[in-house]
């Protein structure tokens, strides 16, 4: 990435309750618009992603910011403002039977992502370091809680072709994942040490900061 990408903490963090109203707020102006002052809050660009339950199987949506790592592809952060659980999108990723791949939609338009948890090791530890350069509260939400707080890239993998209808994309993406998820690797799950659960109000939000 040739353009800056740092972004100056100019806001006071909301409290837990305040971040999932705010979400559920945003996840509704971004299925409807893709205007600008939308999707890139504060200097930042947004990403909606819908994940599957890993206990209930319903789909959930959660608005996060995004940061773009060396290599061109988004990355988002499973901060909850420093909080000692993870938030539940961070777990729904991190149960790849739920979620092989993840949907994602940004501005002007959608795609399926093979997403990749980096919960910590030198990969985590690398572009930990890149973001938060840019993006400094992060370390400080890291120094409020035990948990390493984890990453997902969010490669583009399949784009999502808007004159197919979401059902038939989704079997598209089951049937695809069923067929590839045996002949790859598990990638890294989160520690066991650090994994928790999490009460959301809303099937249709997360939690996000």
């Amino acid at each position: 990435m040739t353009e800056s990408q740092k972004v100056e903490q100019q806001w006071a963090t909301p409290s837990a309750d305040e971040i999932v109203e705010l979400t559920k707020q945003h996840v509704g102006y971004m299925e409807m618009t893709d205007d600008d002052a939308v999707w890139v809050q504060a200097g930042m660009p947004h990403v909606l992603l819908t994940t599957i339950g890993r206990k209930s199987g319903t789909a959930h949506k959660v608005a996060l910011p995004t940061w773009t790592d060396p290599d061109g592809h988004r990355i988002v952060v499973g901060s909850f403002a420093g909080a000692e659980k993870h938030p539940a999108w961070m777990l729904n990723l991190a149960d790849r039977t739920a979620n092989p791949r993840v949907r994602c939609r940004v501005q002007g338009g959608e795609y399926w992502s093979d997403h990749e948890v980096l919960a910590e090791g030198p990969e985590h530890d690398r572009i930990w370091a890149l973001l938060t350069a840019d993006r400094a509260w992060y370390n400080d939400y890291q120094a409020k809680t035990a948990r390493t707080i984890p990453l997902v890239r969010l490669p583009v993998t399949e784009a999502i072709d808007p004159s197919c209808s979401s059902a038939r994309q989704l079997l598209r993406a089951a049937q695809s994942s069923r067929a590839s998820i045996s002949a790859t690797p598990r990638p890294r799950t989160l520690p066991r040490s650090s994994r928790h659960s999490v009460d959301i109000t809303s099937s249709s939000s997360g939690i996000n900061i």
